[in-house]
């Protein structure tokens, strides 16, 4: 990856989507939770449009929902990967697709194994100090900002398979 080169990543959740955008390898421009209520493909391929407008990446990371148990929130999830890479397609932006297992593999070569450890990680290398998830009890739901910390680690699997 480009040192100048600006990488908008981008996480489907049941809230809506969880971005970040990186310019290079560790500089941190933006990330957010795109919170969309209700739910629906067609409002969250809108604001992907606008954050597509307003970043003008060079390439898109998204995380692909194919593996996994069958759901409707991950069929959901697949269609709403599908519209995005083609919205991507018909900009002629490169779409990079990691699955959470290859983003996972990527943090436990270094020892880090769950998505609390990786939270902290992408805190200490992206020098951030915002929202930063504390460790969930098995029986809690996720952290709302935890989807900011999924793209991040979009982008560090990105840079990670791609060297």
């Amino acid at each position: 990856m480009a040192a100048n080169q600006v990488v908008l990543a981008v996480f489907p959740n049941t809230r809506g989507f969880g971005y970040a955008c990186v310019q290079g390898k560790d500089r941190l421009l933006d990330a957010g939770i795109a919170n969309i209520r209700p739910v629906n493909n067609h409002k969250v391929v809108d604001r992907m449009m606008a954050y597509l407008d307003y970043f003008r990446p060079a390439l898109v990371l998204v995380r692909d929902p194919a593996a996994g148990p069958e759901s409707g929130q991950r069929k959901r999830a697949a269609e709403l990967v599908e519209r995005m890479v083609a919205m991507c397609d018909a900009m002629r932006l490169p779409v990079f697709r990691y699955t959470r297992e290859q983003v996972n593999d990527v943090f436990s070569a270094c020892g880090i194994t769950s998505k609390h450890g990786i939270a902290e990680a992408l805190a200490a290398r992206f020098k951030v100090t915002w929202d930063v998830p504390r460790k969930a009890r098995a029986y809690e739901k996720e952290d709302y900002h935890m989807g900011k910390f999924d793209a991040l680690a979009l982008v560090v699997a990105h840079c990670y398979l791609t060297e």
